[in-house]
């Protein structure tokens, strides 16, 4: 196992979730500076997924035929120009024109998002299969840490650069994520490396989901997914909401911002990175699965009716 390369994958995947956890806690925020409905943010949002769920497929593919690093080296270049487009959008004075770029940004994003698929791909091929599972688990601890820093650079960066600040701050990182793969990054994929017989999308997914176990598995992950997402884009606008903030003050959406995704992700890291395992050892997963379903249920049922009026509940959320 070559340990530069696996850094520099880390480091891809790190600084990829990085960018990611920068805009999209704010795309909800920017799209209703625009006077967006909730139906054109949904679409703004679901454009990145749509276009994921549709190329990551051929990106995995593209990287069995022609090696990882040509595809990683292309996806961090496209993400890196997706953000700068984010930029663009998001400092436009024209609501109309503001939004449509906002929405090509994002499907762009989601066109060349296969870089977390090609890394797990890249770090198979180069780790013995005993291994495989503990190397995986830095990717998870790369996406965790992603959502951490990201929520917070992005919220200090609008509060302190302005409303297009996110956007260059993302794009500069990936940029030095593109650098670092072009520069550092050797070819993984040997001739001799294995092979599964790959199906068309539909005919794989019909595939995986008929496996039994397997299917239940991929639909709640499907759905926890969903909900997560849902939470993560409307987290803010539901806060500057029911407690009275101005979202249109870039310093009020910052630290929303920084305060609620950051302690989110710090929860969600400690959980997953240490606490997780010993109550697995003591209850199963089946249980753990099902108890994490329901409580996470009642916290979201919860969101709605936290309520509060100006300046003093703001202070109140907000003490450290």
């Amino acid at each position: 196992m070559r340990k530069p390369s696996v850094l520099v994958v880390w480091l891809t995947v790190f600084i990829d979730l990085v960018g990611f956890g920068i805009v999209v806690p704010l795309v909800p925020v920017f799209a209703k500076r625009f006077d967006a409905t909730s139906y054109t943010i949904g679409l703004v949002l679901a454009s990145f997924s749509l276009l994921q769920f549709v190329f990551a497929p051929v990106w995995g593919k593209l990287s069995d035929r022609i090696g990882r690093r040509p595809v990683l080296i292309i996806s961090t270049a496209g993400a890196a120009i997706s953000y700068v487009i984010f930029a663009f959008g998001s400092g436009q004075a024209e609501a109309t024109k503001a939004l449509i770029i906002l929405g090509l940004a994002r499907a762009f994003a989601g066109a060349f998002g296969g870089n977390i698929t090609v890394a797990q791909a890249y770090i198979a091929d180069i780790t013995p299969p005993e291994n495989r599972s503990k190397k995986m688990g830095l990717v998870g601890m790369a996406f965790g840490l992603g959502f951490i820093f990201g929520p917070a650079i992005g919220g200090f960066s609008l509060k302190h650069i302005g409303i297009t600040g996110p956007g260059w701050v993302a794009a500069g990182l990936c940029a030095v994520n593109f650098l670092l793969t072009l520069i550092v990054l050797p070819e993984s994929r040997q001739p001799s490396s294995e092979h599964v017989q790959g199906r068309p999308h539909v005919a794989q997914w019909l595939h995986t989901l008929a496996q039994p176990g397997i299917g239940l598995l991929v639909l709640v992950f499907f759905f926890s997914t969903l909900c997560f997402s849902c939470f993560e884009v409307t987290l803010v606008l539901l806060v500057c909401k029911n407690f009275g903030l101005d979202i249109h003050n870039d310093a009020t959406t910052g630290t929303v911002a920084i305060y609620l995704f950051v302690y989110s992700g710090l929860i969600a890291a400690y959980v997953q990175g240490g606490m997780i395992g010993r109550v697995v050892k003591r209850f199963g997963e089946p249980k753990v699965i099902a108890g994490s379903l329901v409580i996470t249920a009642m916290s979201f049922a919860m969101f709605p009716f936290i309520k509060g009026s100006g300046l003093l509940s703001w202070k109140i959320l907000t003490q450290p």
